[in-house]
């Protein structure tokens, strides 16, 4: 479901309700019925990515799944992440 400008509704931002789910592994099926074999998954340490649904979403659809890696915009930047060192900043991100 989109409403526009990725930033423009909060509901854009938010990838782990239920709804949200079944429509990744629907998608993922089609996808997996058409001949897909891979995707690149690119939601990061900042915006909570969802290791656990990533690999349930690849049991159940025979895609491989691979973690993109990196930070997003600053507006989705934790509290403790803004304004620290770049060597804490990758201790963080290295262990979540």
């Amino acid at each position: 479901m989109c409403f526009g400008y990725r930033y423009s509704s909060k509901y854009n931002c938010q990838f782990n309700d239920a709804e949200t789910h079944a429509a990744v592994l629907y998608e993922m099926e089609l996808y997996k019925q058409f001949g897909g074999g891979a995707i690149v998954e690119n939601t990061n340490h900042g915006i909570q990515r969802n290791v656990k649904f990533m690999k349930e979403v690849s049991q159940r659809t025979g895609v491989h799944v691979i973690a993109g890696t990196g930070r997003n915009d600053a507006d989705f930047h934790p509290l403790y992440i803004l304004g620290n060192e770049v060597s804490f900043i990758i201790i963080i991100c290295a262990v979540y």
